[in-house]
């Protein structure tokens, strides 16, 4: 993996206040009423890694060869705007950058929903996560493709 954080490996610290974080917390709602938001859900070992996957993919899946991974980067501003991805948008996401590939894109702008991504399409890894308060001038630099999941 180039770029970004192993998360395979990154122990997960203990929750800076108040014990352990639930899935509850991880929302928007969590967030709301002032609770942490928070990438701890266990004291039992389990990795920072495991805890996105689940979240982003709903089924705790983890990113194969035909799986899509995203970057430290990427994955701080998903948890930070409280979005997280279900099945389905998982999917119209690996469909999406499956379709830039055959297309020989490398560098692709992906549209889901109103949240735009950068996408690494070789390595399959999305760069950067921007969600729609954030856009500011709506300028995406250095992509050679775009396509709307």
């Amino acid at each position: 993996m180039t770029g970004g954080i192993d998360f395979q490996t990154m122990p997960v610290p203990p929750a800076r206040q108040g014990g352990p974080v639930g899935p509850a917390e991880l929302t928007r709602e969590g967030a709301r009423r002032g609770q942490p938001v928070s990438a701890n859900p266990a004291v039992d070992g389990t990795s920072f890694r495991q805890v996105l996957e689940e979240r982003l993919a709903g089924s705790g899946r983890t990113a194969g060869p035909e799986g899509v991974r995203f970057s430290g980067h990427a994955s701080q501003r998903l948890l930070a705007a409280g979005i997280a991805f279900g099945r389905p948008e998982m999917e119209r996401l690996r469909s999406a950058i499956d379709r830039v590939g055959e297309r020989g894109g490398r560098d692709a702008l992906v549209l889901l929903g109103s949240v735009a991504m950068v996408v690494n399409v070789p390595s399959r890894t999305v760069v950067t996560v921007v969600p729609p308060d954030r856009r500011g001038e709506g300028v995406f630099t250095n992509i050679d493709s775009a396509v709307i999941a």
